[in-house]
């Protein structure tokens, strides 16, 4: 069979045009495919945390402060997130660090001087980790000694004590530590030095030997290997107060070879038993046993001093209290004319000044409100204290309490030969007179109690006695040599031992109607063939008859 002409052409060409159709459709059902798929990919919601560090803070020659900070994106997390820190990007490691929200710091210690460091920051989530840039920072070398102010922590009339901190050691090893001073009218200084200790932060010098009431400039210096550093100037001027921090350093003020030298002190800090002991030895005291020392201290002022607990024995056997002056404190110093006590003192024990024969003039506390006399102070012809003492007075030198109903103490310089107390008085303290140059006193009828040795060693030569008095107590008029006449009134019922001991009693008028009850030794050192008792008349016959009274010669009264 024949075909037709032309029909494979038509047919070729035919099939070629339906091969172009099927790539087409192809490639549109690919791309339809392509974008389906697209639209319905989900988006991702996991990133890596983005991580940062800081510049390093306060850097010094040994340490640092570095900090930095991680952001989280979508729903990222993290698990692990630290401060890598070394001398080389290679060598870093972790740190201990400070976590605060999203932020961590961290204090790095104990650095090399002039060191370069790298530091950086890492966070991760146990499958992917990542890191901040890696910075660095160097720390600072070393340089001089840095010192703070020069301040004044005690003082005396010829020396001073004085400090300077090390705020900076300068790094390195610091040889030598003091200070330069020297008056301000000289141009060479003086120099004190000492080797530090390695901790050592402070420099605490004492500069003996200054003189008196004389300005001085004082610079503290250190060494190290990069040489010598000053503080800044002090001017400061010697005076006569003692100074110094702490109780027990009044020895370390004035220093061993001042000990002696000393004959006035105004001590303005607190005092134990350290102190008295060092100001006894100042005083020429010795402790109780030794001998005495070679001290000539004529005035002490403590006005500006505080009495306080601890320490150790004063004098050998006794201690200090809190604003007490105790007992011995300052007794038996030869040369010691002038006491001024504490303000603060609020109590002054029996012979707290005992025996100290050359003392003139004692000052008494401002706080005071209770006190016993001191005996043997032969010298004593003045008792000062402020008109604002809410307890004590002095009226014509002689010390009261502030209602003048007691009478306390009569120094011994006063001298008199009559002496009347005033009207308001019930009660004479113990010593109140002891020694005394006083011819008569003029005791008012006012006067109940007279305690033991009140008029005992003075010279008093007569006194009548009032009639609401009705004891006369142990050693009342002892060793009043000068004392030859004596009257008791009419409620007298009592005696005691040593009443008139040591006197040259001639005769003893009892106004008593009963004999009054005699302790054995009541008229003890009596020269009994000069002694004459003088009763009322009517009461002649009950004295004679009596067991002690009898035995004396009994006279009538003169009407």
């Amino acid at each position: 069979m024949e075909r037709p002409v032309g029909s494979g052409r038509i047919f070729l060409k035919g099939t070629k045009e339906m091969k172009k159709l099927i790539h087409r459709l192809f490639f549109i059902w690919c791309v339809a495919c392509s974008f389906t798929a697209c639209v319905n990919t989900e988006k991702p919601t996991s990133f890596l945390p983005e991580v940062w560090v800081n510049e390093a803070e306060n850097v010094t020659r040994h340490s640092a402060e570095l900090s930095g900070g991680v952001r989280l994106s979508g729903e990222s997390t993290i698990s692990v997130c630290r401060l890598l820190f070394g001398t080389s990007e290679e060598e870093m490691c972790e740190i201990s660090s400070r976590k605060e929200g999203s932020n961590l710091s961290a204090q790095v210690e104990d650095l090399k001087s002039g060191t370069e460091y790298y530091y950086c920051l890492e966070a991760g989530n146990g499958k992917q980790q990542v890191r901040s840039e890696v910075m660095r920072f160097s720390t600072e070398p070393d340089g001089p000694v840095k010192l703070g102010e020069v301040s004044l922590v005690g003082r005396s009339s010829v020396s001073l004590w004085v400090s300077c901190p090390i705020t900076d050691n300068g790094g390195g090893e610091v040889f030598s530590v003091g200070f330069a001073y020297r008056a301000a009218s000289e141009t060479k200084d003086s120099e004190i030095s000492t080797k530090p200790g390695s901790e050592q932060m402070e420099i605490l010098e004492l500069l003996p030997s200054l003189q008196k009431h004389t300005e001085y400039i004082i610079r503290a210096f250190a060494e190290n290997s990069r040489g010598r550093s000053y503080s800044e100037e002090l001017r400061i001027t010697t005076d006569d107060a003692v100074t110094y921090p702490k109780a027990g350093d009044l020895s370390k003020v004035i220093g061993e070879e001042n000990r002696y030298t000393y004959t006035t002190i105004n001590i303005q800090a607190p005092m134990n038993g350290d102190d008295f002991r060092f100001l006894r030895s100042m005083a020429g005291c010795g402790i109780i046993g030794e001998s005495a020392t070679a001290g000539r201290l004529e005035e002490i002022n403590l006005s500006g001093a505080t009495i306080v607990e601890g320490g150790i024995s004063y004098d050998g056997s006794r201690f200090t209290k809190a604003n007490v002056v105790t007992a011995g404190m300052f007794s038996d110093m030869p040369a010691l004319k002038n006491l001024v006590l504490p303000v603060s003192a609020v109590q002054v024990d029996e012979d707290a000044f005992g025996n100290c024969t050359a003392l003139e003039s004692v000052t008494l506390p401002l706080s005071l409100n209770k006190l016993s006399v001191s005996t043997g102070c032969t010298s004593l012809s003045e008792i000062v204290i402020s008109e604002v003492n809410q307890t004590f007075a002095t009226i014509d030198g002689l010390l009261y309490n502030k209602d003048r109903t007691e009478l306390l103490w009569c120094p011994r310089c006063i001298k008199a030969e009559r002496l009347t107390l005033p009207a308001t008085l019930t009660h004479i303290k113990k010593y109140t007179f002891e020694g005394c140059a006083i011819g008569e006193i003029v005791l008012p009828e006012t006067v109940t109690l007279i305690d033991d040795y009140a008029f005992a060693k003075s010279e008093i030569k007569s006194i009548v006695l009032p009639d609401k008095l009705s004891r006369v107590d142990e050693g009342l008029f002892s060793q009043c040599s000068s004392l030859k006449k004596v009257t008791l009134g009419s409620e007298m019922s009592y005696i005691c031992d040593y009443a008139f001991n040591g006197t040259s009693l001639e005769e003893l008028y009892v106004q008593a109607s009963y004999p009054p009850v005699c302790e054995d030794n009541a008229f003890a050192g009596i020269d009994l063939t000069r002694f004459k008792v003088y009763v009322p008349k009517k009461y002649m016959a009950i004295y004679r008859g009596h067991l002690t009274w009898g035995k004396f010669i009994i006279k009538a009264m003169t009407e």
